[in-house]
């Protein structure tokens, strides 16, 4: 892509970040050895298609798992209530991956929806 340089004259944005989003792009910003206006313009351009002119999708993956801590605040239940809701058989208990306990996150979000729903 050609390089556009940017400057006094260029147009300008007047653009609000979420809390913390400054000091990651700062972050990214000095490990790529260039302004935080440079990082966020490169940044913006990597997320145009330049043969259509259109955005590129972007995608966010879903997990496949959540952890007892994620699956309770998922459900906005403590961890002990989880286990009851487990107990129960309201909710599909978790599985052993690794050595660790994880809720099929497919399975527990179809169960949560039936349980909300009541």
């Amino acid at each position: 892509m050609a390089e556009n340089k940017t400057g006094r004259g260029s147009d300008q944005f007047p653009l609000r970040l979420p809390e913390g989003m400054r000091d990651h792009i700062k972050l990214a910003a000095d490990q790529a050895g260039r302004s935080m206006n440079a990082e966020i313009v490169a940044r913006l351009e990597a997320t145009f298609d330049k043969e259509f002119n259109t955005p590129v999708e972007i995608v966010k993956i879903k997990p496949i798992g959540l952890n007892k801590s994620d699956a309770a605040s998922l459900l906005g239940v403590s961890e002990s209530d989880l286990d009851t809701l487990v107990q129960q058989g309201r909710i599909p208990p978790p599985r052993t991956a690794g050595g660790s306990m994880i809720f099929l996150a497919e399975e527990f979000e179809s169960a949560a929806k039936e349980l909300l729903a009541r």
